[in-house]
């Protein structure tokens, strides 16, 4: 387990000095409150971690719509792969 003691800890309710964040080994706060064990860390500041909001659920509608490589040319973006590398080598000497 771990203890964390917070000089300043953002909680639902706003500020609070002087804090111990108690967490188990899978990573959940279990306890919060005044700082009654030895802490394994201490810290000035603690603020909760954010959400990762962020989707990449838009890239699945596009999914095919832009692997052409202009108006004009009937290659597709995949066939790019299949070029031949060798041509970007230095030559030895």
């Amino acid at each position: 387990m771990k203890i964390i003691n917070a000089r300043q800890t953002l909680t639902a309710n706003g500020w609070q000095e002087d804090l111990q964040i108690c967490i188990d080994k899978n990573g959940r706060i279990v306890k919060i409150g005044q700082p009654t064990a030895i802490p394994t860390a201490s810290v000035d500041m603690l603020l909760p971690a954010p959400t990762n909001l962020h989707s990449h659920a838009f890239q699945r509608a596009m999914s095919g719509l832009t692997e052409a490589r202009g108006p004009r040319s009937k290659r597709q973006f995949l066939d790019l792969a299949a070029v031949d590398v060798s041509l970007s080598r230095p030559a030895h000497a």
